[in-house]
């Protein structure tokens, strides 16, 4: 999204009765819930906490935080920094049953979540279903929102600043000589990210930050690929830093374009929460595998869904076209199947030859495509089939 201008938003201290948000252009996105339901206060709700737990999934322990909302009519929200989750509640005795209907973020592909919260001790427990069939489970404990008047929020030392972003690129971020990497993009398509007026409960919380050291928030996640397969990928969308009370501070940000931005800001006051949310003006990185891709040695391939076709040709599969063993649309990589989000496995077509003399085609097993984090640049990697030798190719995204 390159509409958007060079800017950091940064948010005034909020307190519970008072909520100021950060404003860009307005976008329409049919993925993302509808801010109108949104309350302005967590009294309104007949119960209401803040969420501290542990997502596991994939065999990967995360820690996550949040927030939960029931209403007197049941409508459930479990808001986190990753993604959303609303449904039905049903009291029964000393606890409320869960279901989730509607799922966004990275629980967008993740069926049948069910679960409870129990009243009087406030723990909360729900599970569900990856794409690739693996349960996946939160659970955790949602201590009530304490009003900034009551909480004695003023005798703590830190409070938290979160990053996040809605560019195609990820981001390396600097604080006060701390740097996370690898900051992808936030999971809601709006472009304020956590200073977005659907975050407007969520930034009003106000937590003990005094033992909490700064991180980069990460987990696993597993989405359907095109090609019918599960792709289960690191999530790492919100950077955490818990940083001394009412400081000024500098950041930089360098992005995967090369591009740098900076600003500064003031953390605010004890407990408290602030969102910053990054943006650039350089080219977009694309990470789509499909497309146009070529050599230095002018082998051009192009890529759709689990299959890649030669354009043209390098001299040596040239000398194979004139004999009739390729032509311009032969498939050379099939059977492309997604690993992670820059990871592919494959079969790739190689020369046969006696003698030095170029005399047919085989095909690889064992096959590995890796882009780089820009997104322009693939290495295809395969052991030839006759002579049990390594191969790379590097091919350069053609515009």
């Amino acid at each position: 999204m390159k509409t958007l201008k060079i800017s950091t938003i940064i948010l005034c201290l909020m307190s519970l009765f008072s909520i100021t948000s950060c404003q860009k252009d307005d976008v329409t996105n049919d993925d993302s819930p509808d801010d109108s339901t949104i309350s302005n206060s967590f009294s309104s709700f007949e119960f209401s906490g803040i969420y501290n737990g542990v997502l596991l999934s994939n065999g990967v322990s995360t820690t996550i935080q949040g927030y939960i909302t029931i209403s007197a009519n049941g409508a459930t929200t479990l808001d986190l920094f990753t993604g959303r989750m609303t449904g039905t509640s049903l009291r029964e005795n000393d606890q409320y049953l869960i279901t989730i209907s509607n799922t966004f973020g990275n629980y967008a592909n993740i069926s049948n979540i069910t679960g409870a919260v129990k009243i009087s001790t406030r723990q909360i427990y729900l599970t569900g279903t990856n794409a690739d069939g693996t349960t996946i489970s939160l659970n955790g404990n949602v201590p009530p929102v304490t009003l900034q008047s009551t909480g004695g929020w003023e005798n703590l030392n830190k409070s938290a600043v979160f990053f996040t972003h809605h560019e195609s690129c990820k981001a390396t971020v600097t604080v006060n000589g701390v740097t996370f990497s690898g900051l992808n993009r936030f999971y809601q398509n709006e472009p304020e990210g956590l200073c977005s007026s659907y975050y407007a409960l969520s930034n009003q919380l106000y937590s003990n930050y005094d033992s909490s050291t700064s991180k980069i928030f990460c987990n696993k996640v597993t989405l359907m690929g095109l090609n019918g397969f599960p792709i289960t990928y690191d999530d790492c969308s919100v950077i955490g830093y818990y940083l001394p009370k009412n400081t000024n501070y500098n950041y930089t940000v360098s992005w995967e374009n090369g591009q740098t931005t900076t600003g500064s800001f003031t953390s605010p006051s004890g407990g408290a929460q602030l969102p910053i949310c990054i943006s650039n003006n350089g080219p977009d990185c694309n990470h789509d595998l499909n497309g146009k891709w070529l050599t230095s040695a002018g082998l051009g391939i192009t890529i759709s869904g689990t299959q890649g076709v030669f354009y043209s040709f390098s001299s040596n599969w040239q000398i194979a076209a004139n004999g009739g063993y390729v032509s311009i649309g032969s498939v050379k990589t099939k059977n492309i199947s997604a690993t992670t989000l820059n990871k592919w496995n494959c079969q790739e077509l190689w020369l046969k030859a006696t003698n030095n003399v170029i005399n047919g085609t085989a095909w690889s097993n064992d096959g590995t495509i890796i882009m780089s984090t820009d997104g322009n640049t693939i290495n295809v990697t395969s052991t030839g089939p006759v002579t049990a030798t390594s191969g790379t190719n590097t091919f350069t995204r053609v515009p």
